[in-house]
């Protein structure tokens, strides 16, 4: 059995993000932030890409993801600070560790199924 970490709080720096198809944030939106609770995220601090495409691109999956706790930022000092005074909410990454754990055998069995089957 894999053996899974859980780390509930994350730093996103997009500070060396240049250029952002518009397709991007429909993507991680809907096939990427979604997982974030089921990894055991429960915090992520996001910095700002310089561009305002970039900018927008943030706003723009946070829209989609009302329910997220994801706070944006403009210095990277600011999100480190902010994720260190912050903590989750106790007793959150046990319930994700058996959805997590869940989610990896299903996802194992289904590697098999398609490797025995030629899928």
């Amino acid at each position: 059995m894999l053996s899974v970490k859980l780390l509930p709080r994350v730093l996103n720096s997009n500070l060396q993000i240049t250029n952002v198809d518009r397709e991007v944030a429909a993507w991680m939106a809907s096939n990427f932030m979604p997982y974030i609770d089921l990894a055991g995220i429960r915090q992520m601090a996001w910095v700002y890409a310089p561009s305002v495409r970039g900018q927008a691109m943030a706003h723009e999956i946070m829209a989609r993801l009302p329910n997220a706790t994801i706070s944006l930022f403009n210095e990277m000092s600011e999100a480190v600070a902010w994720l260190e005074q912050t903590k989750p909410a106790p007793g959150t990454a046990s319930k994700t560790t058996g959805r997590l754990a869940a989610h990896l055998q299903i996802a194992d069995l289904i590697r098999a199924f398609r490797l025995r089957f030629n899928l």
